[in-house]
């Protein structure tokens, strides 16, 4: 709604100016806040009163702000699967999750039946609400695992190693008796190690002509698993086996490259396997 109201149709970065006079105020429902009247602006008695656009974004929050505040608290806690170590609440009340794994791992959530050790009144008795938390994806080098609720696969793209960071939220939506909880969780994905050593190899990908579709990817681990690519730089994008061009900028200047990316995780479990090292290949788009 702000950029809308601020942002000029052409593009220009000159910003529309709004009049105070034409919005209105408008309290949140806080704990003990009853008047939640909408006032327009030159006529509201209490200027203090957050500002809005107009009415009807001022219903909109105050029905997003709207909570049951005498609800019962609940508190969610991850449940690590195999291969998954967890500290609990261990980073800023963020818990950390360290995963070696396979290609998939498992994290699961529930509701805690009394507040943990660490906190102010630990032991004492906490609210449940009927039904399971969940488990969602949030950022990272890792990927939902269709159809398997808190599973997850490894799926690595070019922020691996390069600062990128990976969590996920556990969460219970709760009910008008149980307050909503939500818990972040960062996890750590440390390569395989242990086990035998692979190598990839990745036929090199020669140069391609604008407007080619697709160009197929070959590479292959002599430890027999299966390898995954990631698109390091480019306009293209990984489907499957294939390499998908995708459109180019107005008045790109050719060639451009592209950069993929092959690798394979290896195994935790037996037979270990050790993660494999990358290999890329870069290849250009040309005009002819």
């Amino acid at each position: 709604a702000a950029c809308r109201a601020r942002l000029a149709d052409d593009g220009s970065p000159a910003l529309r100016p709004v009049a105070l006079a034409a919005g209105v105020l408008a309290h949140l429902p806080l704990p003990g806040q009853t008047d939640l009247a909408i006032h327009p602006y030159p006529e509201s008695p209490d200027k203090l009163r957050p500002w809005f656009f107009n009415a009807h974004l001022a219903r909109s929050a105050q029905a997003l702000a709207a909570t049951a505040w005498d609800a019962a608290p609940q508190l969610v806690s991850f449940v690590p699967g195999p291969g998954v170590a967890a500290e609990p609440f261990a980073f800023n009340s963020i818990t950390k999750l360290r995963v070696v794994t396979d290609a998939e791992f498992t994290v699961g959530a529930e509701l805690l039946a009394q507040i943990p050790e660490g906190f102010v009144a630990a032991g004492s008795p906490l609210a449940r609400a009927p039904g399971d938390p969940v488990v969602e994806w949030i950022c990272g080098p890792y990927a939902p695992v269709p159809g398997a609720p808190g599973r997850f696969r490894i799926a690595l793209d070019r922020a691996w190693k390069n600062g990128g960071s990976a969590y996920l939220i556990a969460r219970h939506e709760g009910d008008a008796r149980h307050r909503r909880t939500v818990q972040p969780a960062h996890l750590t994905f440390p390569e395989n190690q242990l086990g035998a050593p692979q190598k990839i190899t990745f036929p090199a990908l020669p140069d391609v002509p604008v407007g080619t579709l697709s160009v197929p990817l070959a590479a292959t681990s002599d430890a027999g698993l299966p390898v995954s690519y990631f698109v390091r730089s480019g306009p293209a994008r990984i489907d499957g086996d294939r390499l998908v061009l995708t459109t180019l900028p107005p008045r790109t200047k050719l060639p451009v490259e592209v950069t993929v990316a092959a690798w394979q995780w290896g195994r935790a479990s037996e037979p270990k396997t050790q993660t494999a090292r990358n290999v890329e290949q870069t290849f250009r788009l040309t005009a002819h």
